[in-house]
């Protein structure tokens, strides 16, 4: 079985701290948490007020209370409760991180078409993980889905900064993050 812990670890040593990027369409950031789609987070309120303090970077990465807020949001908002029920914890770890990375309904569509081209079967790819899709997953050789499922993601990535030559930038830190 799986466990939220050592999976939101990985996330957020690969989301890091603050970042206010202005050519990032994610906008300002906090532990990968988007202000401009998560406006109501709870914990931009403590990290508007520690801003004002002289080593602001260093105050918000220190803040026990703010690390709990983001990991509580991640839990509520990404971890379904149905992946502590897979069997791998690095497939589910790398789906953890790339529903953060990008969206949840996307990742999950990348590791059912994983799950597709392994299987060469009949799989739906809707988006959502249910009980089939967890089934899939656990009866998968999970090196070869772990695998599938990175390639995948790298591939969508190279895809998105084709779309748009102003993420170009952001490629290699994605590419680093998907061969994890």
């Amino acid at each position: 079985m799986s466990d939220f812990d050592l999976a939101i670890a990985v996330v957020l040593a690969n989301e890091g701290g603050y970042v206010f990027d202005p050519e990032d369409p994610g906008g300002e950031t906090f532990r990968g948490i988007s202000r401009k789609d998560f406006p109501a987070w709870p914990g931009w309120a403590a990290v508007d007020a520690a801003k004002r303090l002289p080593n602001f970077g260093a105050a918000v990465m220190r803040d026990a209370s703010l690390l709990q807020e983001a990991k509580d949001f991640y839990h509520a908002s990404f971890w379904n409760p149905l992946y502590e029920q897979i069997n791998s914890q690095a497939v589910a770890t790398k789906l953890l991180d790339t529903s953060v990375n990008m969206g949840m309904a996307t990742a999950v569509r990348l590791l059912q078409q994983a799950i597709g081209y392994l299987c060469a079967g009949p799989v739906v790819t809707d988006g959502i993980f249910g009980a089939r899709t967890l089934d899939f997953v656990n009866g998968a050789s999970e090196a070869d889905l772990f695998r599938e499922l990175r390639a995948r993601a790298a591939k969508r990535h190279h895809d998105v900064a084709i779309a748009n030559a102003a993420e170009e930038k952001f490629v290699l830190g994605w590419f680093r993050r998907d061969v994890q």
